[in-house]
């Protein structure tokens, strides 16, 4: 796969929210961008894009610092149970903890699989179902 190809599709399509280089290599890029959903999270989500021309595919979105109970580590094992695409976890980020949700994927098979796939994850991540998870995991103290 071409990278730059990619690079380009995905910046063309990321316009909207904001999309931006923050590594390029030749066989590998890393996208990223805050997204401002107000009517889904109180607080941005950092969104990470890895793309390696092998075709292996990487979405982190971190979500805002928590606090790590043993009742939102439960909500969080709910989710990675019920959810087909995204798994979660609470990522120790500079000493604080922030939970994150990550996917990934290999061998797509072109540089529109790629793009394809991370407006997909984009859209999976405002279902109402995930919004539900999402929100009763950032709420739970």
């Amino acid at each position: 796969m071409n990278i730059k190809s990619i690079k380009e599709k995905l910046l063309n399509l990321g316009q909207k929210i904001g999309l931006q280089v923050q590594e390029e290599h030749k066989d590998s890029i890393i996208l990223h961008t805050a997204l401002a959903a107000e009517e889904y999270f109180i607080d941005t989500v950092y969104c990470r894009y890895l793309v390696y021309d092998s075709g292996t595919v990487h979405l982190f979105l971190t979500f805002s610092e928590v606090e790590k109970t043993s009742d939102r580590l439960f909500l969080i094992n709910h989710f990675n149970e019920t959810s087909p695409w995204f798994k979660g976890y609470i990522a120790c980020i500079n000493n604080k903890d922030f939970f994150e949700l990550h996917y990934s994927t290999y061998k797509l098979e072109n540089e529109d699989s790629v793009v394809d796939a991370f407006g997909f994850l984009l859209n999976v991540l405002l279902e109402e179902n995930t919004i539900n998870h999402i929100k009763a995991i950032l709420a739970c103290g």
